[in-house]
């Protein structure tokens, strides 16, 4: 996990918002079934940053985002928007 957290920190993938009070992307992550390719890429990206900012503090958040494959899922999504 800490290496897909420097790598996402060196790219610009991490947005800066206020992550922590995003209703809307609690709802998606706690879906794991939830369609990523309904959402756009920024919202993809905003994503990837809560799941990587939200490990600083639950440590294991990012690594049950792997387990649950929505990082997969994002990163897929992501590769089919980008023309």
């Amino acid at each position: 996990m800490y290496r897909f957290e420097e790598l996402a920190n060196g790219m610009p993938i991490i947005i800066d918002f206020n992550w922590g009070g995003w209703e809307e992307g609690r709802e998606m992550a706690s879906n794991e079934d939830f369609d990523y390719d309904t959402v756009d890429i920024p919202t993809l990206c905003k994503m990837i940053t809560g799941f990587v900012r939200s490990n600083r503090f639950c440590e294991g958040a990012l690594a049950d985002a792997f387990k649950s494959w929505q990082i997969l899922k994002i990163l897929k999504s992501i590769e089919r928007q980008v023309p």
